[in-house]
């Protein structure tokens, strides 16, 4: 995983995202305008909860993808914790800080 308190390329907002990404993550809906989904293959839906609450503690909203799908993990394409970040109304800079807080939040989880 790329050292998530550096930035050599100088990148912002989603680009940034993509760049500090743990192998094993997968990111979808960057074009919508409002929110990504970012799905953690190290991480099991079981730790969406747990997630999220660390996630709280450090300032950064992001919700648990679960409770979102009717039928709950019976339709999901990937079987691993998913998460909603909205970023509307956010500048780059502010998606950065918020990204690096989540990555202290995941290496809690670890």
């Amino acid at each position: 995983m790329t050292n998530l308190f550096d930035n050599p390329m100088g990148l912002c907002g989603f680009e940034f995202v993509e760049f500090a990404s743990p192998e094993g993550t997968l990111i979808e809906g960057t074009a919508t305008g409002l929110h990504i989904v970012v799905w953690l293959e190290d991480f099991r839906v079981e730790d969406e909860v747990a997630i999220v609450a660390q996630a709280k503690s450090l300032g950064v909203g992001i919700w648990s993808i679960t409770p979102l799908y009717a039928l709950g993990r019976k339709m999901r394409k990937q079987n691993c914790a998913g998460f909603i970040l909205g970023y509307a109304g956010l500048m780059p800079s502010e998606i950065k800080k918020g990204i690096k807080l989540l990555a202290k939040a995941l290496l809690v989880r670890r």
